[in-house]
């Protein structure tokens, strides 16, 4: 699984996480497995809310938002991976992801 990879626009803050099955080749999931409607469910049951675009997960947080929220975000986010990774195991028998590094820093980039 790709890593969260903010980065601030003119006017936005913008976070997106693609859900692959290898990262090295970024091999997507099959479509059957609806891995990135999924992860939309589980990040709106713990408190999220992004756009689902087919295997990316994207977030646009407004540009007040703090150090503490953008933390919370990513707890949340870190949990509902975990949460991706059991249910893409039961469907499938096999998942090669790895959930993201912990707390990517905001604005690198």
């Amino acid at each position: 699984m790709s890593a969260m990879s903010p980065r601030w626009d003119r006017d936005c803050l913008v976070l997106g996480i693609e859900i692959v099955s290898d990262r090295q080749k970024r091999t997507p999931f099959s479509l059957l497995l609806q891995a990135g409607p999924t992860l939309d469910r589980i990040d709106y049951q713990n408190g999220l809310v992004g756009r689902c675009m087919r295997d990316v997960l994207g977030f646009s947080p407004p540009l007040i938002i703090g150090e503490k929220k953008v933390d919370e975000i990513a707890d949340r986010t870190e949990t509902s991976l975990k949460q991706l990774k059991k249910v893409l195991l039961k469907s499938s028998g096999s998942c090669a992801f790895a959930p993201p590094p912990h707390h990517a820093a905001v604005g690198q980039n």
